[in-house]
Parts: structure tokens; C-alpha cells; sequence
């Protein structure tokens, strides 16, 4: 079976160069795991080191996008290479744009993006590395040389469980996957709160969203994602940004098919600082150390917030069956009343007005309401809980907001390990995070 019109058009026209290399690539591979790394050291020996112990890594191609933008700081780009010449000793790989070695039960290849002469361009970093890093896969099963459609795109900083290779999603019509993931608290006792208290937004902020009925409610983190290629190029792969690439590629990808949480053992996410992207975990880290260093509390949404969004939502779903647009103004009225200022924040994000051209263009029903959760996608849910934010309720610090929270049960009084846990096993629980697409 040959591959889509859709993917064969993206290594067309849109796959990056490096897809041009894959000829001097030897061998088939059933799988491929996709790391990009930039300013990292000899700890990435631990993530190799589990990939190689994971079952199906005899069959399993490793492949590595060491990436450095030009503007970055030099000490980013004397950390690559100093890295680079590490990970060249311990896998063979010689010089050269890509090039190929070994590590113990792994294939690996290594692209080159961070030497002097093949440096990134500056504000496209991550997500540019990402795309190279599953453009290639995908050119490999274009000619047929990986055998698997799923590539598993993971970051530099975790220990993947023993059965990481082999899982991937089994349901019709799903674009991308996303494995159970937990950090590794570390550090002193102010950035080991911090991991806890970030990791548990993480999981407050996806319960949120899946308890106030958005077809968005998921977590977005790059080390957990598996990708179908097929999907992956419908949607133009990854998006070249200095970061948030993760969150853009699902937001696009939920929209062509399911983002589908999996079971298992989490990936074990190093908890560090980090400053090789403008935000994410590293750079949440320290943000609230230095605020906790200044007797800040680290703050979150209210789960007010949550419970607007809830509201306006079913307002929202009811339109998509009978699409009355005074009927829609109406219930946002009543609405206004209990959480004042939502009448404010979703007519500046542009409601109204998308849902009038959406019933121009979509039958009442199904259709319409897929065009409805097409427009109402993850990131414009973001921005109206910020709009929410800006006019209902300032944000409240974290263990106020998650005792107080309806969609976080049996956390009162809880340590932050356990908060942390408990949200994290309720997140697990999610069977879909994502059923935009219906089928």
C-alpha cells in the first residue's frame, strides 16, 4: 500500500532539505524515535540507555536533531559542541549534515543543525528542529523503508518505560498520541516544590478543560507525543517556533483526527531549569523559584474560570443543534450575570461572529458543530480563559485553586506529592482527550 496524496504532497513541498539525505541512511527500521537536543550533556546517556533496554529496540532507529540557532548564547553553542563530540565517540557517528552509528541494541542517526555552518535560523529553534526530526521518518516510510506510520517524538531529558516502543494508539482515525508522562522532583526543597506545584497546573489545567466539556482537553508537552506521518503531514507537520510547537502541531492535529491519551508507565520528565526555550517547564521552573525566593505564591487560573467556560460551552453546543444567534446572545446574557464580564470576554474573542458564519456554511447537527469546534480549538479556549482571567477573576495561588476546584476531587489537605499524583492519575483515567473528529 503506497502512501496518501496528502503526505507524498508535504514531502513535496514541504518536508525540509534534510529529507533529500535519507539515501545515505542504511537499512529499514519498523520504528523510529524522534529527539531533537540543543545545550544538553553526557545525561542524555540515560535516555539512550532506556530506549535501548525498551522492548523492540533491536528493530528502532534513534534519531538525533542536535540543533543550535544562530543569536543564540555562546554557551549554547559550546555546550553543543561539546555534546556533539560526546555523542559522536559513544555512537560511532562520524562527521557530516547527517550521519549514522550505533548505541548498544540501537540504530542511531545523527542530523547536525548546530555546527557553525548548519546553525538554525533564529526564533524557529525547537519546533524547526522537531520538523527535520519527523520529516525524515516520514520520508523513510514514503519509501518504504519504516515499516510502523507512528514516529514517537520525545525529548533529550527522560527515561521512557520498558514497553515505550510498542505502544501506540489502536483507534480508528487518530492522529497523535500521547503517552502518561511524570517529572523527576529534583533538586533542592524550593525547586522540587516548584516541579510539583507546575506539574500539577499541568494536569489542573487539562481536567479543566475536560470537566468544562472542550473537545481540546489535553496536555501538550513535546516528550509525550507519538505521531501518525500520515496525519502529520495533512496538517504541514510541525510548526517552525521557538516554542509551544507541541501545542500547535495537536491543536492542528485534533482537527484531522484524535489526540488519544495511552496507559502505561509514565516517561520519567526531568524536573530542570532550563533556558533553551522562552517557556515550558525549564523556564516555568524558574519563575516560580524566583518568585517563591520573593514571597510570591505561584498562581493559577480560578476554577471559576473553569466553570464559565463550562457554561458558555453548552450555550455553544446548543447553537450547533438549532443555531439561533439572539438565542446564543441570550444565553451568554445569562451567563454574564453569574460570572460578570464573560459577556465582555467572548465578544472580543470574535463568538458571535464566528458562529454566524459558521451556520452560513454548516448544516445544523454534526457539521455544524464540527465547524464550531474546528474554530473553537485550543488556542482560542486558551485565550478566552484569559479574556475570563482578565474580566472575572484575577488568578489564585495554586492550592487555593485546586481544593477549590470541582474536577479536582480528594485533593484537600493533601501534600503537594500527593496533589501532584492524584491529578496525575485522574488525568490518566482520560480515555479520548480529543474527539473533535467524530468516526
Amino acid at each position: 500500500m503506497g502512501i496518501s496524496k496528502s503526505l507524498s504532497r508535504y514531502l513535496e513541498r514541504h518536508a525540509e532539505p534534510e529529507i533529500d539525505l535519507v539515501g545515505a541512511l542504511d537499512g529499514a527500521w519498523k520504528r523510529v524515535v524522534a529527539i531533537p537536543a540543543c545545550s544538553e550533556d553526557a545525561s542524555f546517556g540515560a535516555t539512550m540507555d532506556s530506549l535501548a533496554a525498551a522492548e523492540g529496540a533491536e528493530d528502532t532507529l534513534l534519531l538525533v536533531v542536535v540543533n543550535g540557532a544562530e543569536g543564540a548564547p555562546e554557551h549554547k553553542h559550546e555546550r553543543n559542541e561539546r555534546f556533539l563530540s560526546w555523542f559522536r565517540n559513544v555512537t560511532g557517528c562520524g562527521d557530516g549534515r547527517l550521519v549514522q552509528g550505533r548505541y548498544k541494541t540501537l540504530d542511531v542517526c545523527l542530523v547536525d543543525r548546530a555546527s557553525p555552518e548548519s546553525r538554525l535560523p533564529s526564533r524557529q529553534g525547537v519546533g524547526l528542529a522537531r520538523k527535520i526530526s519527523v520529516d525524515i521518518p516520514a520520508a523513510l516510510y514514503g519509501e518504504g523503508r519504516l515499516q510502523s506510520p507512528w514516529v514517537h517524538s520525545t525529548d533529550a531529558d527522560v527515561v521512557v518505560p520498558v514497553d515505550y516502543l510498542l505502544r501506540v494508539p489502536e483507534e480508528a482515525n487518530t492522529a497523535a498520541g500521547l503517552h502518561p508522562y511524570s517529572h523527576v522532583v529534583e533538586g533542592d526543597k524550593e525547586q522540587r516544590l516548584a516541579m510539583l506545584q507546575y506539574e500539577s497546573y499541568l494536569h489542573y489545567y487539562t481536567l479543566g478543560l475536560h470537566w468544562a466539556g472542550s473537545p481540546y482537553a489535553y496536555t501538550a508537552i513535546g516528550s509525550t507525543i507519538v505521531v501518525h506521518v500520515e496525519y502529520y503531514g495533512a496538517v504541514r507537520g510541525f510548526p517552525k517556533r521557538e516554542a509551544g510547537e507541541d501545542f500547535y502541531l495537536l491543536n492542528k492535529l485534533a482537527k484531522v483526527g484524535h489526540v488519544t491519551g495511552m496507559q502505561g508507565a509514565p516517561i520519567r520528565v526531568r524536573g530542570r531549569f532550563s533556558d533553551r526555550v522562552p517557556f515550558g517547564t525549564g523556564a516555568a521552573l524558574e519563575i516560580i523559584t524566583a518568585d517563591e525566593g520573593q514571597g510570591k505564591a505561584y498562581l493559577m487560573y480560578d476554577p471559576r474560570l473553569f466553570e464559565a467556560l463550562k457554561g458558555f460551552l453548552e450555550h455553544w453546543n446548543t447553537y450547533a443543534s438549532a443555531p439561533n444567534l439572539e438565542v446564543l446572545k441570550a444565553g451568554v446574557q445569562e451567563l454574564d450575570k453569574q460570572f460578570n464580564g464573560a459577556w465582555k470576554a467572548l465578544d472580543e474573542t470574535g463568538v458571535f461572529e464566528a458562529a454566524n458564519a459558521a451556520a452560513k456554511h454548516a448544516k445544523p447537527g454534526p457539521s455544524l458543530k464540527r465547524r464550531l469546534s474546528e474554530w473553537m480549538d485550543g488556542f482560542r479556549t486558551l485565550k478566552i480563559l484569559h479574556g475570563f482571567r482578565d474580566e472575572i477573576s484575577g488568578s489564585i495561588p495554586w492550592n487555593e485553586a485546586i481544593e477549590r476546584a470541582p474536577f479536582c476531587p480528594g485533593v484537600q489537605g493533601k501534600s503537594p506529592e500527593d496533589v501532584c499524583e492524584i491529578l496525575r492519575i485522574e488525568v490518566e483515567a482520560l480515555e479520548v482527550h480529543s474527539q473533535v473528529v467524530s468516526g
